[in-house]
């Protein structure tokens, strides 16, 4: 599969610090800050980013707090199929300082080694719309047949008027 990443200067982390670029002030100018949080959260790095024509732009990096899809990922990586906005998690120090778009392959149809012809849709379509209508036309002719053959066989009985 396709795959490609974006690095930053700057470093990142998650039980320590965290790059955040759009975070960055007078008092810390090296875009790292810790990742506070209660002692039995766990806590993640993150980025999100946009690939816009092959170009990698960072839309934000930081803390993430206690979330099972980051659990024991010690890489940022996005394996959603194509999202507008790309996002990935991890744990551990300076983890989201590369991040990665590997998207999950493993959805996709294995073909047989033998593979079968498959039939058009046309003529699931016409099974399906034709075999309802031949059973009740065989239903209604075989109805028929029956009263027309019960009728011959037991003519009407004439009481007589007097």
């Amino acid at each position: 599969g396709r795959s490609w990443a974006g690095r930053r200067h700057r470093s990142v982390s998650t039980t320590t610090t965290t790059l955040l670029p759009s975070r960055i002030t007078e008092g810390n100018r090296s875009g790292i800050e810790t990742c506070a949080g209660e002692k039995d959260k766990r806590r993640h790095c993150f980025a999100t980013w946009r690939n816009v024509s092959g170009i990698v732009e960072i839309v934000k990096q930081g803390c993430w707090l206690d979330d099972h899809n980051c659990y024991d990922s010690t890489e940022c990586v996005e394996k959603k199929e194509s999202p507008d906005v790309f996002f990935c998690c991890c744990e551990g120090n300076m983890c989201n300082e590369k991040f990665v778009y590997a998207p999950d392959n493993t959805q996709a149809v294995q073909t047989p080694s033998n593979p079968v012809t498959q039939k058009p849709p046309v003529f699931t379509t016409l099974m399906y719309s034709l075999v309802p209508i031949i059973g009740i036309t065989a239903i209604i002719l075989f109805s028929f047949w029956m009263y027309r053959h019960h009728k011959l066989a037991y003519p009407p009985v004439l009481v007589p008027t007097q």
